[in-house]
């Protein structure tokens, strides 16, 4: 027997917003299905990630698509962001979400609806992750790979060009590492796609995501470009460096 993940509303709120159409916005023309509860602040408030829970979350349908919302103090609908998922569906591991990810849910006294468990996209997020989880069990060893980032690099020097590894490397990589292989093993936690359904065109005329990636190339740079397989281009040892291997290879 499955659990709706998000609360009834007061009769209060549901009276106000079921089957409300939104007149404006992203979301013109959607109608709500599942009341919820006002939030007490508005949408771009620092203080809705400290407030925004289950008891929030709006579904709305227009056509055979639904989507989820939120509705802020001054009672403007919004789309509820992906960064929010977990605050407002806690605990949900994917073998709890039932087939084809719909419930048959009681609205009211004389109606029900078939209404999406969780959005697809958080559905579609636990469901990789789970897919990653049984792959690294089915493994022989079944361990994650250890790598010693401690470990002193040589340093070498060749024809006085000296190459050396930067001394915070080892500590950003680490950490880097770290923070992915958590995101991959935690179903609840979900690293943010900064650049996701972004164009080109769309990153070089806006000055915030130009600036992004400019860190992010600047970051490959000079620190993982070896490792991405974008190596330096270097120009030939002289001739005249070379005499001394040259003759002592032909002898």
């Amino acid at each position: 027997m499955y659990n709706f993940p998000l609360p009834r509303a007061s009769q209060e709120c549901y009276t106000k917003w079921y089957n409300y159409l939104v007149p404006s916005g992203a979301l013109k023309n959607t109608t709500i299905l599942w009341a919820a509860q006002e939030l007490p602040c508005r949408f771009r408030s620092d203080s809705i990630k400290n407030i925004i829970g289950p008891h929030h979350v709006f579904i709305l349908k227009l056509n055979e698509t639904f989507y989820y919302a939120v509705i802020d103090s001054t009672e403007t609908v919004f789309k509820l962001p992906k960064k929010y998922y977990t605050s407002c569906f806690p605990g949900i591991q994917y073998s709890q979400v039932p087939k084809n990810n719909r419930m048959l849910v009681k609205l009211n006294e004389k109606q029900s609806m078939m209404l999406p468990y969780i959005p697809e996209s958080f559905l579609e997020q636990k469901r990789t992750k789970t897919t990653r989880k049984r792959r690294r069990s089915e493994s022989e060893n079944n361990e994650i790979e250890s790598i010693d980032f401690n470990q002193q690099v040589p340093e070498w020097n060749i024809l006085g060009v000296q190459t050396t590894v930067e001394s915070n490397k080892s500590a950003i990589m680490h950490l880097i590492r770290s923070i992915i292989l958590y995101n991959d093993s935690n179903e609840n936690f979900s690293l943010k796609n900064h650049f996701e359904g972004i164009d080109l065109k769309t990153i070089q005329s806006d000055d915030k995501l130009r600036e992004k990636m400019k860190i992010i190339v600047s970051f490959i740079y000079y620190y993982c470009r070896d490792e991405i397989g974008v190596f330096k281009q270097r120009e030939p040892i002289s001739i005249s460096d070379l005499q001394s291997w040259l003759s002592e290879d032909n002898s």
